[in-house]
């Protein structure tokens, strides 16, 4: 590792700053409500009715689209947002025990201008996919009822009510034996055999989580082993590794905006020659929006500080066998999910407190954007300053491990970034499915 000098660390904190600086600068827009009850109601007898079908743009995360198309048929689905009625905007985020809760706006466009308003599903985690894409279809049916109804196929239409079932929401997690309780075990193993080379792999996971409004408890353990034997002539080369982590969260939530945990991590992995780690991480965090629309926008500043101690499989290049640590980080994060595409944004510095230019400054951004009719842009990039490579074994790498990345080598800097573009057109309708082959 190249020692950092003090010209690289105030340029390392200016570019820290300067990043932070620029995700607070960025235009959020003008923002609708959350919830439908909360926007002043669209005149629908303003509307203007239709002689045709409504054209609907899927603009989903994780739903089937396929399936819509399939059984919602009284709309006619387009492949460009522009050429659409009505956009309908779908963010999820994971729930308690693995369930998974969706938040569909439906946006009106050109003759249902002014027509906005969401609607939320929720999917329990025991819903097996074709319950939750029935489910999800249904919410999306009722969504749609006051567009089409200014359509031809609003004639057609009916609504029905099923009250048989009068189980509520609290009645159910009254009657919850696990008290909301999930776990989760699985493992794995792999097996590649060839004349001169075997490959062999096993992991395996146990979880146990339990996610309310006012905590969230998380505990989990990963191991995986991996073995590479490889023969040339009369010589045999084997080359393994293991990686094992036990890791344990606690969170408290403050309110609308505000959250605060500790995190405590057991760690051995021969990648960064770690025999055995244990930290521990209280942290707090502030929401500038509240948490409840994080699925369609946050900016989040979150602060960690806590102790660390590492006992190393081998002497590292500072002649230490094990160390005790203390390490403090600071993450801001910005997430928007837009009709006109999304984007993340994260900045994140670390450093010891022992040794103040032994630290990490970290930045990433990912977007995706529609900039015209059926052209796309979407990219990805990822920085690292990099100067807190304490656990580098002392001696040379051998050529083995260089080759098979069984070793973490010494670097200053890792960029990783990629970009494109994706042009379509044609029919701009989408209605058909086809899945033969």
């Amino acid at each position: 590792m190249v020692p950092s000098n003090p010209g690289q660390q105030e340029g390392a904190l200016s570019f820290c700053l300067f990043l932070s600086v620029l995700l607070l600068a960025v235009p959020l827009g003008h923002s609708h409500s959350s919830h439908a009850q909360d926007a002043p109601p669209a005149d629908t007898d303003s509307l203007r009715p239709l002689d045709r079908l409504a054209r609907v743009y899927l603009d989903c995360d994780r739903c089937d689209e396929q399936y819509l198309r399939r059984n919602l048929t009284f709309v006619s689905y387009v492949r460009d947002r522009k050429q659409a009625d009505i956009h309908l905007l779908t963010t999820s985020r994971s729930t308690g025990g693995g369930g998974r809760s969706y938040r569909m706006d439906f946006i009106g466009r050109g003759p249902f201008n002014g027509l906005r308003y969401e609607l939320d599903y929720n999917a329990p985690p025991t819903f097996t996919d074709d319950e939750r894409r029935q489910g999800f279809a249904e919410k999306v049916r009722l969504g749609l009822i006051p567009f089409v109804s200014h359509t031809p196929a609003g004639d057609r239409l009916s609504v029905s009510y099923d009250d048989t079932d009068t189980t509520s929401s609290s009645r159910t997690a009254e009657e919850d034996p696990w008290n909301r309780w999930v776990f989760e075990i699985g493992g794995s193993g792999d097996i590649g055999l060839e004349e001169s080379e075997q490959e062999y792999e096993i992991e395996g996971n146990v979880g146990a989580e339990r996610v309310t409004e006012a905590w969230k408890l998380e505990f989990e353990f990963e191991s995986e082993y991996e073995l590479d034997v490889f023969k040339r002539d009369t010589t045999e080369i084997r080359s393994s590794s293991r990686n094992t982590d036990l890791d344990a969260d606690v969170v408290k939530s403050l309110g609308p905006h505000w959250g605060a945990g500790i995190s405590g991590t057991a760690f051995s992995r021969s990648f960064i020659n770690t025999d055995l780690a244990v930290r521990l991480t209280p942290a707090v965090e502030y929401n500038v929006f509240p948490y409840s629309m994080s699925d369609q926008r946050e900016l989040t500043f979150t602060y960690r500080v806590g102790p660390e101690y590492r006992d190393y499989q081998e002497v590292t290049i500072f002649g230490k066998r094990n160390e005790f640590l203390v390490q403090q980080s600071l993450n801001v994060r910005l997430n928007l999910n837009r009709p006109w595409g999304s984007i993340f944004t994260s900045v994140e510095g670390a450093h010891f407190f022992h040794d103040l230019s032994k630290g990490r400054v970290e930045f990433f951004t990912g977007l995706k954007v529609q900039l015209v009719k059926g052209l796309s842009v979407f990219g990805r990039f990822n920085a690292e300053y990099i100067q807190d490579q304490l656990y580098l074994p002392a001696g040379e790498t051998s050529l083995d491990e260089v080759l098979l990345r069984r070793q973490e080598l010494a670097t200053n800097f890792e960029i990783d970034a990629s970009i494109g573009l994706s042009y379509t057109f044609g029919s701009i309708y989408n209605n058909a499915v086809n899945t033969r082959l």
